[in-house]
């Protein structure tokens, strides 16, 4: 069976809208996480720039590791699927959202800044892919300057999307009672 990248593309994103969609209901389930409660109980992640900060160093961290474990199977020619690893980060990127979400208590003005400080990782991301993308290349034979375009694209298009889903998800308001 063959999958084109169109095809993937277009069921990850009807995936995380579905997802989306059902996200309320899903991080009232994680209510009484240990995880959670300590993020609750600490003070200092109550502080909307210090909770921001620590979203955003946490998204960097899963994006390094990700790359990492992308990197070191093709560096080393192990035969491995991206997909799965992909998969997994997307996993673990909704749940430290999600676990963000619920263990900050402030307002909504708070609960914004927080968010954008956070998700702002994604947005520079996503402006350093643009200008390595509009940035002149020199034309060497070897390179093959088509696929490394489609592929910044790829990251374009990943990047902000881990962006609107990482503001939205950590955004939501929780519901009391």
């Amino acid at each position: 069976m063959r999958f084109s990248i169109t095809g993937i593309v277009f069921v990850g994103l009807i995936c995380l809208l579905i997802l989306l969609l059902f996200a309320s209901p899903l991080m009232n389930r994680l209510e009484g996480n240990k995880i959670i409660k300590h993020l609750q109980e600490a003070r200092w992640f109550q502080n909307p720039w210090f909770a921001g900060i620590f979203l955003f160093s946490m998204n960097l961290l899963l994006f390094a590791f990700t790359s990492l474990l992308l990197y070191l199977p093709a560096y080393f020619a192990v035969p491995t699927s991206p997909l799965f690893i992909m998969a997994a980060a997307v996993i673990a990127s909704l749940l430290l959202w999600a676990f963000a979400n619920q263990g900050f208590q402030g307002t909504k003005s708070e609960r914004l800044k927080m968010s954008l400080m956070g998700s702002s990782f994604y947005f520079l991301l996503t402006i350093g892919f643009v200008i390595w993308l509009h940035k002149t290349p020199l034309a060497i034979q070897e390179d093959d300057l088509f696929m490394r375009d489609i592929g910044l694209m790829f990251g374009i298009l990943v990047s902000f999307v881990a962006f609107l889903t990482s503001l939205f998800v950590t955004t939501l308001q929780r519901k009391k009672g």
